[in-house]
């Protein structure tokens, strides 16, 4: 079973399995489709990519519960990089090569890129943060249904918006989804900075697993995820096809295809923008 998310990069697709308490993170080609095991792991909540490394979360038991590991994207020995108590969501923590960010019940913790010495508080956020996602600069992390933004180096964090949803911060903003209980939902954008918040599209279905690339916000809705896009400065959305009720929902991007878990988490399927 596919597990922790999928992420991509100009040549290849990255994923973790999980099967019977056990599972892997594996690499395979975009063109041929070359499977490589880079990192055996356990039950795999959270997968994340930067630049040389792929970040990972492995379970070890009692004590910290769960610790990140990062791997290189071309193979090679696995390294500590640091550890969490999870929600069990693959969003608790993110990473990229600038370090890992990882949220406690009330604060965001740092570990440096080098993945050796002490962490650090990155921002105090209160008992219900969840949702992390960062940047080259800074952490954004939603609080009692509010939008916050922390600079990663350390220091006050600051309210962006209303936000339900995880975030995904994209060149000068950061796009989320908002549930609106009878009234189904909407997808808003808001500067990184803060500032006017930008209602892009509104419906009955609401909108879950969005993604961003340069013109356009992806989405998936309903039981049959149906997809949809809008572009970035909003408009009319369209409706691309349907995903269908055996997909997972998540969706990611890379600058030509759509890529998300199907067959009940057990393949992953492409199709072109």
């Amino acid at each position: 079973m596919i597990n922790g998310g999928v992420r991509v990069d100009d040549a290849h697709v990255f994923y973790g399995t999980i099967a019977d308490g056990f599972g892997e993170v594996v690499r395979i080609t975009k063109a041929g489709y070359a499977r490589t095991v880079l990192a055996p792991t356990y039950s795999i909540y959270g997968l994340h990519l930067g630049a040389t490394y792929v970040y990972y979360d492995k379970e070890v038991g009692p004590g910290p519960g769960w610790v990140i590991y990062r791997v290189p994207k071309n193979g090679g020995a696995s390294d500590k990089c640091g550890e969490y108590q999870p929600g069990y969501e693959e969003d608790d923590w993110d990473a990229d090569d600038r370090g890992v960010v990882v949220r406690t019940k009330t604060k965001l913790i740092r570990y440096p890129a080098s993945c050796s010495g002490a962490p650090a508080t990155t921002a105090l956020v209160g008992k219900k943060a969840s949702h992390v996602a960062l940047d080259a600069t800074t952490a954004f992390v939603v609080v009692d249904d509010r939008l916050f933004a922390a600079p990663r180096a350390g220091g006050a964090p600051k309210m962006l918006a209303p936000c339900t949803a995880p975030p995904v911060p994209f060149g000068d903003s950061v796009f989320f989804s908002m549930y609106e209980d009878d009234a189904g939902g909407s997808i808003r954008r808001v500067a990184k900075t803060g500032g006017a918040v930008t209602t892009l599209m509104k419906n009955e279905l609401g909108a879950r697993n969005i993604a961003v690339d340069a013109t356009h916000v992806y989405w998936t809705a309903g039981e049959a995820n149906v997809l949809y896009r809008v572009a970035r400065t909003g408009g009319a959305p369209e409706m691309l096809g349907t995903l269908g009720a055996a997909a997972r929902g998540d969706i990611f991007l890379d600058d030509e295809s759509i890529y998300w878990i199907d067959d009940d988490r057990t393949s992953i399927k492409k199709a072109p923008k």
